[in-house]
């Protein structure tokens, strides 16, 4: 195969994993280089005097050593620190747009904090602005589904060996309405190269919704068996908000003045209540009491857990009076490892 026709099927293979065009996909020597490229394409092809660019200090140093090198005449720049769980939210990010704000930069997911960032959410917010959007996409890319489309991303980075690909190879993408594209100066890659990376790149996307079905059972195992080790209820409480995506379906007062919540992992419909003891092994005070589920029939649940064996550790069905408007009643049963798993239903 000649190296135009090498090119041509890396190009294909490397655009169908994130919903782009081929024309749209060019060679690079990896993260940090490929970043440096968006940097200087967007500033090249702005027609705006010094345009602003929004960024993340979570970036690879080398590409904040760049951003510090075009703020001293070519652009204006702004760095978000993220949030204690390792996000920058939307909101931040639309605080800091200016009239002149050319491009949003995040990276997608974080391999430190283990946290992904709303890369769609914000896509959506500078798509209607008419920004431009990129995502670095070195920890991400093969680990969870990305279309450049539907998240409306307008320029991407990857790193094959990021991805278990060669070394000092990557790919950037860039959409031909940006403009930028005519400005990017690809990196010569090898036939090799170009055929080791983009066949990953091909399986990979193949199977990246099976990976995160396969991931998702065991984040789970973890919300239900996690103690952890934060004094604080009320951060505790916003840590599995912000971070897992849990709701409050409850917040009541409890013992010294600390609140009791109850937080729905919406992923399973399981909720769990947190609290803040005083004592707890390992010297934690803040943990998961114990996993409820609703039922909309309780003496039918109550009779069906006797009649099938459930170790049941409540004193028959209980009422009790201090959650919810008009109280609650429930039983609780004890699993084979020993937990606590509550079946309650609220009082109408």
């Amino acid at each position: 195969m000649s190296k135009e026709n090498c090119e041509r099927e890396a190009r294909q293979k490397i655009a169908a994993s994130i919903g782009a065009l081929p024309e749209e996909i060019y060679f690079t020597s990896g993260r940090a280089d490929g970043h440096r490229k968006v940097l200087k394409a967007v500033i090249r092809a702005s027609k705006k005097a010094r345009p602003h660019v929004i960024i993340t200090t979570m970036e690879d140093p080398e590409v904040l050593d760049e951003c510090t090198i075009l703020e001293r005449k070519d652009a204006v720049v702004t760095y978000l620190d993220p949030i204690t769980t390792g996000r920058v939210e939307v909101a931040m990010i639309e605080n800091e747009l200016k009239e002149n704000t050319e491009l949003v930069s995040v990276t997608a997911a974080n391999c430190q904090t283990g946290t992904s960032e709303p890369f769609t959410g914000i896509g959506t917010l500078t798509s209607q602005k008419g920004m431009i959007f990129h995502i670095d996409a070195a920890f991400a890319f093969g680990k969870m589904p990305i279309n450049v489309e539907k998240s409306h991303i307008d320029m991407l980075t990857a790193d094959a060996s990021y991805f278990g690909g060669p070394e000092n190879a990557g790919f950037l993408y860039v959409r031909k309405t940006t403009g930028a594209g005519e400005y990017v100066s690809e990196t010569a890659l090898s036939e090799e190269v170009l055929d080791e990376m983009s066949t990953m790149a091909e399986d990979l996307a193949a199977n990246a919704a099976t990976f995160m079905e396969e991931i998702r059972p065991v984040r789970n195992h973890l919300c239900e068996r996690i103690f952890t080790e934060i004094e604080d209820v009320e951060l505790n409480a916003k840590w599995y908000q912000e971070e897992l995506g849990f709701k409050v379906a409850g917040k009541f007062p409890g013992m010294g003045g600390r609140n009791v919540y109850f937080l729905e992992n919406p992923q399973d419909g399981k909720m769990y209540e947190i609290s803040q003891r005083d004592q707890l092994p390992g010297g934690a005070t803040t943990r998961i009491d114990h996993i409820a589920y609703r039922s909309s029939d309780l003496e039918k649940d109550y009779e069906y857990c006797k009649e099938n064996g459930y170790k049941i550790v409540s004193d028959g069905i209980e009422t009790s009076l201090n959650f919810w408007e008009k109280g609650s009643r429930c039983f609780k049963i004890e699993s084979a490892c020993g937990e606590v798993i509550e079946i309650c239903q609220k009082i109408q």
